[in-house]
């Protein structure tokens, strides 16, 4: 078993003929509160995870979710601050700086840099700029035109073209021109 950390740009897998792949995704902050491990050190890798009981849950059948479902339910620790302010942060479509972000959540910047850097490995402004960027693709599986790319940027907070360029880049590894439905992104 692996786990992948966040993810701050594109990653590719291979997938191997006759292997079958079961992917747990995590709510932004949710691994922590069931295993209680910062994110912080994690962040673009993936590394062997090692959790026997999970391991022997995965057998692909229709209650693979039921068991999973349980299994993670049973081990929750607590409800984490984080996920409250990642939940304003898609509420705000990623358009909130960092400093009204604390403000409206009652801590410091410093505080808020510590739950997110141990809760999800990033800090408040890099999921910031990956929540806004989801939007700019959301924006476009609407049927935006293409053409119209930069005029979606500046709507969504980019500002300008270059950084609109560099961020599809970051992101995708591909030139906003060659960008193409969310979900072979997501």
């Amino acid at each position: 078993m692996y786990l992948c950390g966040p993810a701050t740009s594109v990653h590719f897998s291979n997938c191997y003929p006759g292997n079958v792949y079961v992917g747990i995704r995590f709510k932004p902050g949710g691994f922590p509160a069931f295993y209680g491990v910062p994110l912080i050190n994690l962040v673009d890798q993936i590394v062997e995870f090692e959790d026997t009981q999970l391991k022997y849950l995965l057998d692909v059948d229709e209650s693979l979710p039921s068991r999973l479902d349980n299994y993670f339910l049973a081990r929750k620790r607590s409800d984490y601050t984080v996920t409250t302010i990642a939940d304003a942060i898609y509420r705000s479509k990623g358009r909130i700086s960092v400093d009204l972000l604390a403000r409206e959540c009652n801590v410091s910047n410093r505080t808020l840099e510590r739950y997110f850097y141990n809760n999800m490995g990033i800090g408040p402004k890099e999921f910031i700029n990956i929540v806004r960027f989801h939007q700019t693709l959301l924006a476009l599986e609407k049927g935006y035109p293409r053409g119209q790319l930069v005029k979606i940027a500046a709507k969504l907070g980019y500002y300008d073209q270059s950084h609109f360029i560099k961020e599809v880049k970051k992101r995708t590894g591909s030139a906003p021109s060659a960008i193409g439905p969310i979900n072979s992104f997501f």
